[in-house]
């Protein structure tokens, strides 16, 4: 049965810089004056992930804060910064707009970090290496690096975590479409979740069957905890994984102009991970196969003692 593109222009959207950004406002700024004429700006997030926030005052008197302010924040709500008036018995008058974007633009990644491979241990799978669609139906470029992988599975195969990470998007809402008598080779409508690593890197897990997402945002999970069972756009033969490995790029700026499918800006560099798997230590190629393997070494290795501690305890035999 042949392939079929359903192209939208959230796909794009989707697939070069903003993953994972939710209907609702990412990040809101609130501002509190003081009885001292400072001024105290609060943040909430939607997740408890990293977030590069960048604020730039149009207006700024009697202040010596820089006009530009750049800061990465994590957790749900905090304290962002303050301003102090130079003169402490006058007010300081300011106006503001702020952008902001998932990743921390100084993270340290660890681009020799060894995951696993995103099923339960023993399972078969082949890796198939996918195009990126902007560049193939709008012109636009390649992100960085790119790097996105396909496993096509039998359905409800269960989707394991890679790495140890904090979930910080979900999204559960789509079924598959069987009404059309087609194989889709992408849709924009996909299950999917997001979850950041210690390292500023993220995995992006897509194609999930709807209802079948175990966690939640805000949840830690380590290699191997079962996160959710394979999905498909639409027939059980196109039942599949999807998965990408990316980081936020540290020369990434903002465009104020307007961007369209073929020029839309890249701020996320991929990953060509290393995986735990029978063959050994490798990264993935296409048309091959795997079977899903790993070790106590490696599914510990970034735990705290006492999660080491409480992991041991449940696996002892």
């Amino acid at each position: 049965m042949p392939f079929k593109f359903k192209i939208s222009f959230f796909i794009i959207f989707l697939m070069i810089s903003n993953i994972g950004f939710s209907q609702k406002k990412p990040l809101t700024i609130t501002p509190q004056r003081n009885s001292n004429n400072s001024i105290d700006f609060y943040y909430t997030k939607t997740n408890p992930g990293s977030k590069h926030v960048i604020i730039t005052f149009k207006k700024l008197t009697n202040c010596r804060k820089p006009k530009v302010i750049t800061k990465t924040i994590k957790g749900w709500s905090g304290l962002l910064f303050t301003l102090r008036p130079i003169d402490k018995k006058k007010r300081i008058s300011y106006s503001y707009r702020y952008q902001s974007i998932n990743g921390n633009p100084n993270a340290k990644i660890d681009s020799n970090f060894v995951y696993i491979l995103p099923f339960k241990k023993g399972t078969k799978i082949t890796a198939s290496k996918l195009s990126y669609l902007g560049k193939r139906f709008f012109g636009n470029k390649n992100p960085k690096n790119w790097k996105y992988f396909k496993f096509k599975t039998t359905p409800n195969t269960t989707v394991v975590a890679i790495r140890k990470g904090i979930v910080i998007k979900v999204q559960n809402k789509w079924n598959s479409d069987t009404t059309s008598g087609k194989e889709y080779g992408y849709k924009s409508d996909e299950n999917y979740i997001l979850i950041e690593h210690s390292d500023g890197t993220f995995a992006r897990y897509s194609v999930l069957a709807k209802n079948s997402i175990k966690i939640k945002v805000g949840d830690t999970v380590y290699p191997s905890t079962p996160i959710a069972t394979t999905g498909s756009y639409d027939t059980a033969e196109n039942n599949q994984l999807r998965i990408g490995v990316y980081y936020l790029d540290p020369h990434f700026k903002f465009r104020n102009k307007k961007e369209n499918l073929r020029t839309k800006s890249h701020h996320h560099i991929y990953i060509n991970p290393f995986y735990f798997t029978d063959k050994g230590i490798t990264q993935l190629k296409s048309k091959i196969s795997y079977t899903a393997n790993f070790n106590q070494e490696i599914i510990t290795k970034e735990m705290k003692r006492r999660e080491k501690k409480k992991w041991k305890k449940k696996h002892k035999k």
